[in-house]
C-alpha cells in the first residue's frame, strides 16, 4: 500500500521537503514518501531557488505533490513556506538527502492520536549520499549529544520510547 497523495483534499499529514541544488537526492525522498503505509498524506516540496537539476528531477512526480517555488532564503525559509500551504492535521519534516522508513508516519500518527497531548514525536533517520548510507544519522551527526549514553531526552518535559507506551 503506498500513501495516499492528495493536493486539495484534508489531509493528515503534510510532509515538507525543502531542497536546494539536492537534484541527485530528491527523487529518493519524495519515493520514501509515496511508499508510506500511512494513507492520506500530502507532500510538499519548496525549492528554494535551485540551479541545478532539482526541478527537472520533480517534473515527473508533479501530479503527487504541491510544489512551491522561492528564491533561496535557507532551509527554515523554505520550511516556513511549506507549512504556509500545508492542508495537514500534522506536519512532517523531511530533508531531500534523507528518507522515511515505510512506517514511519504511522506509527508517528498513531502516538499523536493515542496521547492527544503530545506535542512532538521526533526519531532516528537515514540519511544518504555519495554512495553512502547512514542508517542511524542522529546519532552520528549529533555524536557530542550521545556520549555516555545520554539523549535528546533532557530537552523535553517527558519522553518514551515506543515499546515502553505499547505501540
Amino acid at each position: 500500500m503506498t500513501a495516499d497523495v492528495r493536493l486539495h483534499d484534508q489531509v493528515d499529514v503534510s510532509v515538507i521537503i525543502p531542497t536546494y541544488n539536492r537534484g541527485a537526492f530528491i527523487v529518493e525522498a519524495i519515493e520514501s514518501v509515496l511508499a508510506q503505509t500511512y494513507p492520506s498524506v500530502e507532500i510538499v516540496v519548496v525549492d528554494d531557488g535551485s540551479t541545478d537539476d532539482t526541478l527537472d528531477r520533480l517534473a515527473p512526480y508533479q501530479s503527487r505533490l504541491t510544489l512551491v517555488n522561492t528564491n533561496h532564503g535557507g532551509a527554515p525559509h523554505a520550511r516556513n513556506a511549506g507549512m504556509l500551504v500545508a492542508k495537514g492535521k500534522y506536519v512532517a519534516f523531511l530533508d531531500s538527502d534523507d528518507r522515511y522508513l515505510a512506517h514511519k508516519l504511522a506509527v508517528q500518527v498513531q502516538v499523536l492520536e493515542r496521547f492527544p497531548d503530545v506535542g512532538m514525536v521526533y526519531s532516528e533517520f537515514s540519511g544518504f549520499g555519495d554512495g553512502v548510507t547512514e542508517e542511524w544519522h542522529l546519532k552520528s551527526y549529533h555524536e557530542a549529544a550521545f556520549r555516555n549514553g545520554e539523549t535528546y531526552d533532557h530537552y523535553f518535559e517527558q519522553a518514551a520510547v515506543l515499546r515502553d507506551v505499547g505501540i
